[in-house]
């Protein structure tokens, strides 16, 4: 479960924040404010849930 959580290059929790990057970069790119909004939101749940789980294992590594 860690590796999934893992940092990379130093983005934290990767697997969660590079897909919303890249399709906030897509809805640029398309010039699509219907898309940026939509992954706006999409990012803070995502990005939130996953640095929940995150800071869940930060505090059973201390125990």
């Amino acid at each position: 479960m860690m590796d999934f959580y893992r940092s990379l290059l130093g983005i934290l929790v990767p697997g969660a924040t590079l897909p919303v990057v890249a399709l906030f970069l897509l809805g640029v790119y398309g010039k699509n404010p219907y898309l940026m909004l939509a992954v706006i939101i999409l990012g803070i749940g995502h990005m939130g849930i996953h640095l929940t789980h995150w800071r869940e294992i930060q505090d059973e590594k201390s125990r």
